[in-house]
């Protein structure tokens, strides 16, 4: 009399993939062999978790300490019992199945992992003997669940943004100027194109024709435990204005494809996602923060695409379009003073049609800008001091498969 083995298979098969508000739908299999079996309990269990993990050391030699930060968050705890006791249930040899399903509820964090944290997902089936002399049958099934964020439910996102800063003086003290930035909204999907235009005094532009400058779309992963943080920092994509030509023109960035991942602090407390676009030149330094989405804005009159990404089918299912930016359009942007040089949500009136966007130039226009702005004098090359990442990770390399464990 023994359990011989306990599974579980999906309605559909081959998936195992899912969107938040989706339903789960399975199958568990209980095959018990030899004699009658008594069972206290027989039940699935749905897990989501989030882990984040690394270590740090101080000191040297045999002062040298090493200190363990991590944390756990549990995101979804779902039994379902199909036998549960105190009263034992006596089984007959043979297969047994079990359907089961359950809804995902809405706001649950894509999974993801990185050097130092972890969202995962799970499936158990569990059938615990209550037999002398007996083994318990256990199986687990990690499951996915797909990153779902509707840009049109976040109409600001829509609006332009503006913003203007002063320049760092010159080598000998000399005032500059103020310049001001320009992109047309701050929400975009995997495939967009970011485009970012400067104004600014003559003056600025012959100061960045003398020193090299860099444009970049990044990704920051921020891990916490217990009030500890640790960041993780990647670089998506990156333009090199050279010449002032290049500075005047307008600078785009194209987000990476695969790039869907935005996760905040609502979704998940310990590891959130964001992205930014960092300017840093010898008198411009500027990041400001943008937000990458599953699903484009849609065009208010015609409902297709304003921009024409992909990425539309990755809308939950059951779960049809309905907004519509505002048809109100805004007659400017509104530009304001940042009191510092740092990450700041944009702020801008009302949402305009989406139909009002000036479209970018083409992909040979601003090639062509680019090369013939080549010749100009490059000057001395002073690059972009690099970002500090920290140190190594001691976790560097880590096994998660052998520390991730659900109960």
């Amino acid at each position: 009399m023994t359990i011989d083995s306990t599974s579980i298979s999906w309605v559909h098969p081959g998936t195992g993939i899912y969107r938040p508000g989706d339903v789960i739908q399975g199958v568990m299999t209980l095959v018990i062999t030899g004699d009658r079996h008594n069972l206290s309990e027989l039940l699935v269990k749905i897990r989501g978790l989030a882990k984040t993990h690394w270590k740090t050391s101080s000191g040297s030699g045999k002062n040298r300490r090493t200190k363990t930060h991590q944390e756990e968050l549990w995101l979804m705890r779902e039994d379902i019992y199909f036998i549960r006791g105190p009263a034992r249930e006596s089984l007959a040899p043979g297969t047994y199945t079990y359907p089961f399903s359950h809804t995902l509820r809405h706001g649950l964090p894509p999974s993801y992992e990185s050097q130092y944290g972890k969202i995962s997902y799970m499936c158990k089936a569990r059938a615990i003997s209550s037999d002398l002399f007996s083994f318990n049958s256990k199986t687990d099934y990690v499951f996915t669940v797909l990153p779902v964020l509707d840009l049109n439910a976040k109409p600001q996102l829509a609006e332009p943004v503006a913003v203007s800063a002063t320049a760092d003086t010159s080598t000998f003290g000399h005032a500059i100027g103020d310049y001001t930035l320009r992109m047309n909204r701050s929400g975009f999907t995997g495939g967009e194109r970011i485009s970012i235009t400067i104004t600014g005094p003559d003056r600025l532009f012959e100061k960045q024709q003398k020193s090299d400058g860099v444009v970049k779309l990044k990704k920051c992963v921020l891990n916490t435990a217990h009030s500890r943080t640790r960041e993780e920092k990647y670089d998506l994509a990156e333009v090199h204005p050279y010449s002032s030509r290049g500075w005047r023109s307008p600078i785009e960035l194209t987000v990476p494809n695969h790039e869907r991942m935005t996760i905040d602090s609502s979704m998940c407390r310990i590891v959130t996602v964001s992205y930014y676009i960092k300017i840093h030149s010898r008198h411009i330094t500027m990041r400001i923060p943008v937000t990458i989405g599953t699903v484009p804005f849609v065009s208010s009159n015609s409902g297709s695409q304003a921009w024409g990404s992909p990425s539309q089918q990755l809308q939950p299912r059951g779960s049809p379009q309905t907004w519509r930016p505002s048809p109100a359009p805004s007659p400017s942007p509104h530009v304001y003073r940042p009191p510092q040089r740092e990450m700041f949500s944009p702020s801008a009136p009302a949402a305009p049609a989406a139909s009002m966007y000036d479209p970018p130039p083409s992909y040979s226009e601003v090639m062509a800008a680019e090369k013939g702005a080549m010749g100009a004098e490059k000057g001395a090359e002073k690059g972009e001091k690099k970002e500090e990442e920290g140190p190594e990770a001691a976790a560097a390399g880590r096994n998660w498969d052998s520390y991730w464990t659900f109960n």
